[in-house]
């Protein structure tokens, strides 16, 4: 279906195309002007041309038609087109060929071209080989002749050897090549006539691919020495005049000869700089200008510059011409009837080109002859460049041709003019796909014939102005496109014959953006200089997307020293020079569109140094040099100041600065001295740094004799010579002398020493003439020390003695031993490094003539060393006269001494200083300094990093003293470049010995500053600090402890750390009595390796164990049993004495009341009521009256408690639940302990015999009505401690419940450490389980909440009971015997099981033992009862019944009673 919907578009088209098929000729494509052949070779001569109808193809040789035909089938024009093919082509068929293509409306030419054979002649024969004889380091010149050759040939040149043949010559300044392939050898050497060489030169032509060698040429060198010759140009002979054209590529050439060989420096005469672009070649010879510009055009200046010759140059005019470049093309024009037609073709060039035109291949001079068309009525020729045609009909169609031409060379072009009297034809519609970037021009071709008007739809729109243009071709043209410009496009071409149309699309894409722009550069000669660029472009066409390089608006060479680098597009300049210096261009494109960015390299180096370097006036006739020279090139760094030197016939390998003048400025004035022969260098200096010096001055500068111009300088006199005056000074040096000669071997210049003693006659002056003018010293024997003497030394010559004043100096005889000493020497304001040391001194010895100090006053000189180590620790102090105080008056002298030892028993002592002797010293003093701030250690480093701790170690610093009280240490977190809050370890290191310590309490995988400063009694010195990072967190290690000190209340317990662990820095000791629930812990430690566990019980064991954790982590040590000195508070009858005897007199009695009451009852002694009334008594659920019987055994009694307290349980109503088993519950949040029914049995035992203990005898407390403080109703009443003197203070409870230090609500809390021990809680609920206590529930005795392990205990009890009320306090009567004997340590590999059984005997034993106690207690409270109802009154009876009752429940729950507690 879409190829029959296209069906009617085809053929709307194909009827378009046959009505619109008039189309002139028009030559599409042909061969270069210039077209080689090689003999037996095919060549060919391109001509190809469009036209409807297809145009046919003539040939024209040197202007007279040519066919194919007649050559012998050689040569053939190939079909359809107008090609001609030569094959095997011969002499003849050289010439200027032209091609023609005609059809019905017009006819083109092409270009002429200039078929030539290829060819290279050989070199003239020669019979033997051109031989030269030169000087050795002279110059010679090697010609070559080069052959005809078409094209021209390459030449170059060969070396040849017997050995190793042909060589190619590599050139260099002594081996150059001029531009007319003559080879230059500016200085030979020995080796180039030696062994069989030979010079030739070869041409080679790359049509023919032959090539010829050229005649031998050797060398004879004739002398063994070389010759230094002058310097002297040998290429070219005189000053050259070039061409150059526009674009072509400009080289210029000098070559000096001379040994050593001449350096060259380009420059232009205008002084503007060189073009960017150029670049010397061939080592300075050469300079190479490519793309010539009409800027370059200008004289040109090549120097030649050698030391020991004068500077050479030489000029080059170059003239800038331009061969003809179109301005305006001839374009074709297609027309209707009546139209009217301008044709242009125009150019430009130097010199200004001229235009010919031709029709239809023929000149249009011959045309206007011949063509009738061509009427001065309707055509005419408006200038030379245009020609103008009116009121066309259908046979003017024509094609027009142009010739525009100068000197350089010619422009061919050539347009048609098609008349056309039919419907619009659309010769190129639209594309269907075209393409475009975001932001760039488009144009939508339409190119339709004829006059028409296209109107363009877009979308079926139709476009009206704006942004779009329709062009007079029909093409749609807009200067900037939009995204919204996508679309299909449609033109329609209409006129009064028909219309047309086409249809095309375009896609707009977002434009190329560079989003990495190159930066500005200046680098250093010889370095690297990279630019960096990247872009984007619209997704859909990163595929093209492409990085591209210019420089100077030309594309980067990358075959020299550029290079590109693909995967970012980055360009590197390496080793870059001057001439690299250029803008340089980053262009990102995707063939649709390109973004460019640029930026600007400039290469530095030191300047160009500097040339011409001239003296201006005559040295002979003044005292000083004028100075011009030639500054150097900058190179890019500004030129900041010019350094002249010079050198003298004095000394002329030795350079002297003389001045420095700014960058302004290229002269200067140099200050000269008589009778020498000067030179002069300049050099340039610049920011990257100085140029190589000049060339010397060229001019002579010799100045004329005269006399010295100054004396001899620094006349002095030195007093080490004993018995003599010695004098000093220093020569004039030669360039003062004032002459230049030396008669014979005898200096010109001499001294005059003058020599006068203080105190003799004026007219008593000694005089002696020194012949040597290097001499500088005179010895003159004197007899007396340090005498002065005026003395004056003058230089002279032939002219007469120097034009400089004559100055005296006063010197001294020799200097001796001081015969004064100072005395009194004093220290005051002692420091710890420093005093105030005064002492007395005549002054007025100071500067006195014959002075006791006997030479120059040097100041004093003060010596302190360590007392009894003089030898090791002396130290010296010179103080200068200036060094004293200005302001002292009088005879007593005073000085800070400064850097003393610190803590030191000092001695010290003063002298007085000469410039060659000490004297005498003064009386020692003796002082001591106090302690000072010490300097830093001597280094700190880590023995061991762990995950909260560091181990470190240290030297004390160098300086110590001995008066180290101890080190701190401090650190700061370091959180990047920022450090945390100082903080000090505590405790802080207080022996002043330590070299190690632990620095813990840190957090892990942390970065710390850690900082030591020795510590003296006056503070802290210097600090120390290193930079260190903790690990990461590991399970702790336990160190190992020991258990020692021993006493009644206090153990000491001592560990040691692993120096190399990796963690549990952190330790702390935990213990608790034997039998006990709850562990007491210490105060962790980081620093400390010891702590004491106080305050304990005498004669107690207790457990102690380890903890080490690091905060995330704990670790449990074996647990060891430890018992402390003495006997406890229960067994010591010397703490309990009071008690005791109270008890004793208490039982005795209770005896004897007992005793009177029992005789009193059996003589029939009753007490009876005061009235008859029955009296009504309750016990229990029973009621009794005074009349009632109460019941005689234990059997007849109600419930009783059985050893346990209602009170402090709560009432099984409230608080306590029976599991099916019978077992009891305890509900309450306070209770921790439950009973099975089995522990309410009424067991009798046997209380003889229990590990030969008697649990009633043996409690702490024998007094119980006392023992008021063991209960706490749940009203809150308050119970009181039990309390003796010489307890100090401690309370001792029956049970676990109520330690004040030991219970819940104290250290161990349940919501800290897990509250109750025995399984409630878990013990520790924040951190892992204690490991001691997992290590008992494996043991086989373990405690359980409602159930028992048998297999692990072996016992059908709960042992639960072991923490009831009934359980007797630990320490006393509950300790078995192994236990209370000792207190050495005991490892508790079993003490869990021995613990368990131990407890679970005294719980047993103590529980019958109350029970059988409260049966016996009320059988004989039954009979006193019944014997005191006999005989006392009813009210008295009823005190007695109440007070009995009132201690019933407690005397229950209290554990055993003396019978003697219910009376």
């Amino acid at each position: 279906m879409a190829m029959f919907s296209l069906l009617p578009w085809i053929v709307l088209l194909t009827v378009d195309l046959i009505t619109a098929a008039e189309i002139p000729p028009k030559i599409t494509k042909q061969s270069p002007k210039d077209v080689y052949y090689k003999v037996s070779e095919y060549v060919q001569l391109e001509c190809e041309a469009s036209g409807i109808p297809q145009p046919s193809f003539t040939w024209q040789r040197a202007g007279v038609d040519y066919t194919p035909e007649g050559n012998d089938k050689r040569v053939v024009m190939l079909r359809n087109k107008g090609t001609l093919l030569i094959n095997s082509p011969e002499d003849k068929d050289e010439g200027i060929y032209q091609c023609f293509a005609s059809n019905d409306f017009g006819s083109a030419a092409s270009v002429k071209f200039n078929l030539r054979m290829a060819k290279l002649d050989p070199f003239p024969p020669t019979k033997t080989a051109i031989e030269h004889q030169v000087e050795l380091g002279s110059h010679i010149k090697l010609f070559c002749q080069s052959p005809d050759s078409v094209p021209d040939a390459n030449i170059t040149w060969w070396e040849h050897t017997p050995t190793w043949g042909d060589i190619p010559i590599l050139y260099d300044d002594r081996l150059s090549v001029d531009l007319e392939d003559n080879l230059h050898i500016t200085y030979v050497k020995k080796e180039d006539g030696e062994d069989g060489k030979s010079w030739h030169c070869t041409a080679m032509n790359n049509v023919t691919r032959y090539s010829e060698v050229g005649p031998q040429h050797v060398i004879t060198v004739q002398g063994s020495t070389p010759t230094d010759t002058g310097m002297k140009l040998v290429w070219p002979m005189s000053r050259s005049n070039e061409w150059a054209l526009i674009g072509s590529n400009l080289r210029l050439k000098c070559i000096f000869a001379g040994n050593p060989v001449p350096f060259v420096r380009w420059r232009r005469q205008d002084g503007q700089p060189l073009p960017l672009r150029g670049k010397t070649l061939s080592f300075g010879q050469e300079l190479f200008i490519p793309n010539v510009r009409f800027e370059d055009n200008g004289t040109y200046i090549c120097d030649g510059v050698q030391e020991k010759s004068l500077q050479y140059e030489s000029s080059f005019d170059v003239t800038v011409e331009e061969a003809p470049v179109w301005i305006t093309p001839p374009q074709d024009v297609t027309v209707d009837e009546g139209a009217s037609v301008e044709v242009e073709c125009s150019g430009r060039g130097t010199p200004v080109p001229q235009v010919f035109w031709f029709v239809n291949g023929r000149k249009l001079e011959d045309a206007l002859k011949t063509d009738t068309r061509l009427d001065s009525k309707r055509f005419k020729v408006m200038t030379d460049n245009k020609l103008f045609f009116e009121n066309l009909s259908k046979t003017d169609t024509m094609v027009f041709q142009c010739n525009v031409t100068n000197g350089h060379g010619y422009l061919w072009g050539e347009a048609f003019i098609n008349v056309v009297a039919s419907k619009p034809a659309i010769l190129k519609p639209p594309e269907v796909r075209q393409k475009v970037a975001e932001g760039q021009p488009f144009h939508i071709s339409c190119h339709v014939t004829g006059q028409k008007i296209v109107t363009w739809y877009k979308e079926e729109m139709q476009i009206t102005g704006g942004r779009f243009t329709v062009k007079d071709s029909g093409d749609l043209h807009v200067e900037r496109a939009v995204l919204s410009d996508s679309g299909p496009y449609r033109c329609h071409a209409i006129n009064k014959w028909g219309e047309a149309e086409a249809e095309g699309s375009l896609i707009v894409r977002r434009k190329t953006v560079i989003e990495q722009r190159p930066m500005d550069l200046e680098v250093r000669k010889g370095m690297n200089a990279k630019f960096t660029c990247s872009g984007t472009t619209d997704p859909q066409e990163t595929h093209n997307l492409k990085v591209s390089w210019l420089k100077d608006g030309q594309a980067v060479d990358i075959t020299s020293n550029m290079f590109i680098n693909i995967q970012d597009n980055s360009l590197t300049i390496s080793g870059t020079g001057v001439r690299d210096t250029g803008t340089y261009a980053c262009v990102v494109s995707n063939g649709l569109d390109s973004d460019l960015a640029s930026a600007r390299l400039v290469v530095t180096n030191v300047p160009e140094k500097a040339t011409d370097v001239k003296v201006l006036n005559s040295c002979n006739a003044g005292t000083y040099a004028e100075l011009a020279w030639m500054p150097g090139s900058f190179n890019n760094a500004p030129i900041q100041y010019f350094t002249v030197e010079y050198r003298s016939s004095i000394d002329p390998n030795h350079w002297v600065f003389a001045n420095t003048t700014n960058s302004k400025r290229a002269e200067a004035n140099i200050t000269l001295s008589s009778g020498i022969d000067y030179s002069f260098r300049v050099t340039s200096f610049n920011k990257i740094g100085q140029s190589q010096p000049s060339a010397p001055s060229t001019s002579q500068c010799v100045t004329s004799n005269a006399r010295p111009k100054r004396n001899p300088r620094n006349v002095r006199t030195i007093g080490d010579l004993h018995g003599k005056i010695h004098i000093e000074w220093t020569p004039v040096p030669p360039e003062y002398h004032g002459e230049t000669g030396v008669a014979g071997s005898r200096a010109v210049l001499s001294y005059e020493l003058r020599i006068h003693r203080y105190g003799d006659a004026d007219t008593n002056v000694g005089s002696k003439t020194i012949q040597d003018w290097k001499t500088s010293t005179f010895n003159m024997s004197v007899g007396t020390p340090y005498h002065p003497f005026n003395i004056s030394v003058r230089a002279k010559n032939s002219n007469g003695f120097s034009s400089e004043q004559e100055h005296g100096v006063v010197g001294y005889s020799y200097e001796s031993m001081p015969e004064i000493t100072p005395t009194n020497l004093q220290v005051a304001e002692i420091r710890s490094s420093s005093a105030l040391f005064t002492w007395d001194f005549l002054r007025a010895e100071i500067g006195k003539v014959d002075t006791l100090i006997r030479g120059e006053f040097r100041g004093f000189q003060i010596q302190a060393w360590q007392e009894n180590y003089r030898s090791d620790t002396i130290r010296t102090w010179n103080l200068r006269p200036e060094m004293l105080p200005a302001n002292q008056t009088g005879d007593q002298f005073q000085y800070h001494i400064q850097s003393l030892l610190p803590n030191t028993n000092l001695v010290a002592r003063v002298s007085l200083l000469n410039n060659f002797y000490v004297s005498t010293p003064s009386d020692t003093v003796k002082f001591i300094t106090p302690p000072g701030l010490p300097g830093p250690v001597e280094f700190m480093e880590e023995l061991n990093i762990g995950d909260t701790h560091i181990n470190l170690q240290w030297r004390p610093p160098l300086d110590n003293r001995g008066d180290l009280v101890g080190f701190d240490i401090g650190y700061q977190e370091v959180q990047g470049l920022h450090l945390e809050e100082m903080q000090e370890r505590q405790p802080q290191v207080n022996d002043g010995y330590a070299t190690t310590a632990m620095l813990s309490g840190l957090m892990p995988n942390t970065k710390y500053r850690i900082y030591l400063w020795a510590r003296t009694a006056a503070g802290r010195g210097e600090e120390y600090f290193i930079e260190r990072t903790t690990k990461d967190s590991f399970e702790p290690q336990i160190p190992r402890f020991t258990i020692s000190a021993v006493t009644k209340t206090y153990i000491n317990v001592t560990w040691w750390r692993d120096a190399y662990m990796d963690s549990g820095s952190v330790v702390y000791v935990e213990y608790m009595e034997e039998d006990g629930k709850e562990w007491i812990s210490t105060t962790p430690n980081v620093a400390r390796d010891w702590t004491v566990l106080q305050p304990l019980e005498p004669g107690t064991t207790y457990v102690v164990r380890m903890v080490s954790t690091n905060g995330l982590y704990s670790r449990l040590s074996q647990e060891e049993d430890v018992t402390t000195d003495g006997a406890a508070a229960a067994y010591d009858v010397s703490e309990n004495l009071g008690w005791f005897l109270a008890m004793i007199f208490s039982i005795l009695f209770t005896i004897a009341l007992v005793v009177v009451f029992m005789a009193c009852y059996r003589k029939g002694f009753r007490f009876k009521s005061s009235s008859g009334e029955v009296r009504t008594f309750r016990n229990g659920d029973d009621t009794y009256t005074d009349k009632t019987e109460f019941p005689r055994a234990s059997k007849d009694f109600g419930p009783e408690p059985l050893g346990y307290s209602n009170d402090y349980y709560g009432s099984p109503k409230e608080n306590d639940e029976y599991s099916d088993s019978g077992q009891r519950k305890t509900m309450g949040a306070e209770a921790s302990d439950y009973y099975t029914g089995q522990n309410y049995d009424n067991h009798t035992y046997d209380y003889e015999g229990k590990a030969g203990l008697d649990y009633r005898g043996t409690t702490d407390y024998p007094d119980d009505t006392n023992a008021d403080d063991y209960y706490r109703d749940e009203w809150g009443n308050e119970r009181n401690d039990y309390r003796s003197e010489g307890y100090d203070d401690r309370r001792y409870f029956r049970d676990e419940t109520d330690r004040d230090d030991h219970n819940r609500y104290n250290d161990y809390d349940r919501d800290q450490y897990g509250g109750d021990y025995y399984g409630q809680d878990g013990y520790n609920l924040d951190d892992n389980p204690r490991r001691d206590y997992d290590d008992r529930m494996q043991d086989g005795h373990d405690y359980y909440r409602g159930e028992e392990d048998p297999s692990r205990t072996g016992s059908a009890h709960d042992y639960e009971e072991y923490g009831s009320e009934t359980s007797a306090p630990r320490g006393a009567g509950a300790r078995s015997d192994s236990s209370r004997h000792g207190h050495a340590p005991q490892r508790r590999d079993d003490r869990g099981a021995g613990r368990h059984d131990r407890s679970h005997d005294r719980s047993h034993d103590r529980s019958h033992d109350r029970s059988h106690d409260h049966s016996h207690d009320h059988e004989q409270c039954r009979d006193v009862v019944e014997e005191l109802e006999h005989r006392q009154s009813g009210d008295r009876w009823s005190a007695v019944q109440g007070s009995t009752g009132g201690r019933s429940d407690n005397s229950a729950a209290s554990g055993p009673k003396d019978a003697s507690t219910f009376v």
